[in-house]
């Protein structure tokens, strides 16, 4: 009888003894994950900063290692500063640097998928697919389908834009191979958005999307060579651009990527938005019209 008591209390309180080591733990993560949450908003203030501080608002240019400048009187917010008990990573980018998948004609969207390294037989039919989706109607294409294929799945055809690039694996024929990359395929997801009307800026598509779109590379070399912290990128756009969908020298949608953590803790908070920005009384609004975050433990 003394050794099975001796026996209960042992494991009694060798539980206790985890249950109070792991809400510590709880507890302490919970504290790490909150501070990395700060220090990523704060990081997010500075890129808001940054943009409304536009002393160019007509142009905005990124160099060809990908720092995005919004005029050249202010130096480029980009890459890892510390903060406060923490250190965070700030990526600005162009959503008028991508191809506007909601928008876009289907002779890019073939030069997209080809890029991608998707089979000449096969572009018809993730074509026709994708029409179908964002399209109001229900009549699908040659090679499209409805809401006939897509209730097998438990869900029907949106029939109106994707929100997000995200929603293009809900799509027939489009999956993780294609967005997110595999042996078979490259990548399309840095390429594509879903947001601002569609336009280019001549100053931020970089040299393999003005490739893709069939650019020569006497005029990418062109482009390039304005696009320093002295000449501050094209002031116009070249006339022989317009046909690639070149019309504009400056971006209204921008995105903000910030990666946050605090010092010892292995807790990455990441925060991922996309503002429009908008000219008013000499600076600019900033409107959130995306937002994401994710939380990642080492």
């Amino acid at each position: 009888m003394t050794i099975f008591i001796v026996l209960f209390l042992t494991v009694t309180a060798f539980g206790f003894s985890l249950t109070t080591r792991w809400s510590i733990k709880s507890v302490q993560n919970f504290k790490q994950e909150t501070e990395a949450y700060y220090v990523a908003l704060s990081g997010f203030d500075l890129a808001r900063k940054y943009l409304m501080n536009d002393s160019e608002a007509n142009t905005d240019f990124i160099t060809e290692d990908g720092t995005f400048y919004v005029d050249r009187e202010h130096d480029p917010l980009t890459g890892e500063m510390d903060i406060y008990n923490g250190k965070v990573r700030i990526d600005i980018t162009d959503e008028q640097s991508r191809i506007n998948i909601n928008r876009t004609s289907q002779d890019n969207l073939r030069k997209l998928l080809h890029y991608a390294g998707v089979e000449p037989d096969k572009e018809d039919a993730l074509v026709d697919c994708l029409l179908d989706w964002i399209d109001a109607d229900d009549a699908h294409h040659l090679n499209g389908v409805e809401d006939e294929y897509y209730e097998d799945f438990g869900y029907r055809s949106k029939n109106a834009p994707l929100d997000t690039v995200e929603e293009l694996a809900l799509v027939k024929e489009f999956g993780d191979g294609l967005l997110g990359g595999s042996d078979d395929y490259s990548s399309i997801l840095p390429l594509i958005t879903t947001f601002g009307d569609g336009r280019f800026n001549v100053n931020t598509v970089s040299r393999e999307m003005m490739s893709l779109l069939g650019v020569s590379e006497i005029d990418i070399d062109n482009v390039m060579s304005y696009r320093d912290s002295e000449t501050g990128g094209l002031s116009a756009v070249p006339s022989n651009l317009r046909a690639f969908g070149f019309s504009t020298t400056y971006s209204r949608y921008i995105r903000i990527v910030i990666s946050a953590e605090v010092k010892d803790s292995g807790i990455e908070y990441l925060i991922t938005a996309i503002v429009k920005r908008t000219p008013e009384a000499g600076s600019f609004r900033l409107d959130t019209v995306y937002w994401r975050e994710d939380v990642k433990h080492s």
